[in-house]
C-alpha cells in the first residue's frame, strides 16, 4: 500500500481548500484509493481546509494523474514530480515534434492517427520535464536528438494507446550536451 498527498494550489500559489482531484492511472483507468483506515474513498476527492488531499492505493506499480479545474499534475510513485503548479495544454497534430524549451510543465497532447516520435534535445538541462497525451490513435514514440529511445525503468518508451498519458524529464545533463531523458507514465 502506498500512500499519496499533496497540498492543492491554484495558478497563483493559493492553497484551494474543498478543490475536487480526480485521478486516474496512465492508462486512464480509475484506481481504488482507500483512507488510512481501508475505507474506500469516492471520487473526486476533496482537499481539507488547508488544501491538503491524501490517498492510500494497493497497485504502487502505476504512475497516477491528478486533474483539477482542466489542469493536471503526475503524481509518479507517491511523489508529485516534474512540474510545480498547474500544466498548461499544448495539442500537437505533427507526427514528429522535436521539444523547445517553452514546452517545459506543459502536457502535450497529440492528435495524430498515426505513429509519432518525440524528440528530446540533447542540449535540455536537468529536471526539464513535460506530460504527453495520446488523444489520437498513433502511438508516439521518445527518443532524443541522437535518435536513442528514450525508456523508463523497464526499457519501455512508447505510449500505451489513446488516452494514455505519460511525460519526459532529464534526469541529468553535467556538460549541457548529453541529456539524460527518462520516459514515464503508461508505456509499452
Amino acid at each position: 500500500m502506498a500512500r499519496y498527498t499533496d497540498t492543492l494550489r491554484d495558478q497563483n500559489g493559493a492553497i484551494v481548500a474543498g478543490g475536487l482531484i480526480t485521478v486516474l492511472r496512465g492508462d486512464g483507468t480509475t484506481p481504488v484509493l482507500t483512507d488510512d483506515d481501508d475505507n474506500v474513498l469516492s471520487q473526486p476527492l476533496v482537499s481539507d481546509r488547508y488544501g491538503t488531499w491524501y490517498f492510500n492505493a494497493s497497485d504502487s506499480r502505476y504512475d497516477f494523474f491528478f486533474y483539477y479545474g482542466g489542469r493536471t499534475r503526475l503524481i509518479e510513485r507517491g511523489v508529485v514530480v516534474g512540474v510545480p503548479g498547474y500544466l498548461d495544454v499544448k495539442t500537437i497534430a505533427d507526427t514528429s515534434y522535436t521539444l523547445v524549451p517553452t514546452d517545459e510543465n506543459k502536457l502535450l497532447r497529440f492528435t495524430a492517427n498515426s505513429p509519432v516520435t518525440l524528440i528530446g534535445p540533447r542540449n535540455f538541462g536537468a529536471g526539464w520535464a513535460c506530460g504527453v497525451l495520446q488523444r489520437g490513435t498513433g502511438s508516439i514514440s521518445f527518443e532524443d536528438s541522437d535518435g536513442n529511445p528514450i525508456t523508463n525503468e523497464f526499457g519501455l518508451s512508447s505510449t500505451y494507446g489513446p488516452k494514455s498519458i505519460s511525460g519526459v524529464l532529464v534526469d541529468y545533463n553535467a556538460d549541457g550536451l548529453t541529456a539524460d531523458w527518462l520516459a514515464t507514465g503508461s508505456l509499452v
